[in-house]
């Protein structure tokens, strides 16, 4: 953890995201605002890479470390939203999409005052991201000086207050997969390498019936849909 970066910082805010790559389910992101002075006892409870954390320790986390938090914020983006951005239909592309709503959460973090925003960057190249935070926080009328945000790859593993964001955005969006695992059966984890996820979307293929909760504009899901190609789908709402 580069912790010792935020010296000079007394309030930071830490913001990541869970479920991009899923072909089924949300995106879930989330914000969190932590005083520095926290920051040890983050350390102390197990803190760290949230994708190395079982869900079960993830889960004990979350209901534990909102006591040390002045704010949490989190935003589920639907799997309808997240393909007409990969469509280009309302936003650039999906990178374009987390950026929006990045900077939607720095406005809503805005009134607990952090000194520094800390970003989860998907962009390879993450001043360019920083750069499309900046335009969306001008279009929804927000000035924040450009050396307070803070974009890097993989800054969940480098930062507390984004291994924060990171797990409760994780712990956020595994209830929300039990939710719809409760309506719609056993769906899996989601993501294209889940044998039970792959069954699913297979099986409803083969009845022309895809629910809403999957990702249309998924490879996964289009290499599917060419073996059943010739089934007239008819999609029903959840």
């Amino acid at each position: 953890m580069n912790s010792n970066f935020l010296g000079d910082y007394r309030r930071i805010c830490g913001i990541d995201e869970a479920g991009r790559g899923p072909v089924i389910g949300p995106m879930v992101l989330a914000s969190v605002v932590i005083d520095r002075q926290f920051l040890p006892t983050l350390l102390e409870m197990g803190i760290r890479d949230s994708k190395k954390l079982s869900p079960s320790a993830r889960l004990k986390i979350y209901k534990t470390v909102g006591r040390l938090l002045a704010s949490v914020n989190v935003l589920v983006i639907d799997p309808k939203t997240i393909d007409n951005a990969v469509k280009g239909l309302s936003f650039r592309n999906l990178n374009d999409l987390e950026s929006y709503f990045t900077a939607f959460l720095i406005k809503k973090a805005l009134p607990c005052k952090p000194e520094l925003f800390i970003v989860d960057s998907p962009d390879i190249n993450p001043l360019r991201y920083r750069e499309r935070i900046l335009f969306h926080l001008k279009r929804m009328g927000v000035k924040v000086p450009r050396d307070v945000i803070l974009c890097e790859n993989k800054a969940d593993v480098k930062y507390l207050p984004v291994s924060a964001a990171s797990i409760i955005s994780k712990v956020r969006r595994d209830l929300l997969i039990n939710k719809l695992k409760y309506i719609y059966g056993d769906i899996g984890s989601g993501y294209p390498t889940d044998p039970a996820t792959i069954k699913f979307l297979e099986k409803s293929l083969s009845k022309g019936k895809v629910p809403p909760i999957v990702r249309f504009t998924w490879n996964t899901f289009r290499k599917l849909r060419e073996k059943h190609q010739t089934l007239k789908f008819n999609y029903f709402k959840q």
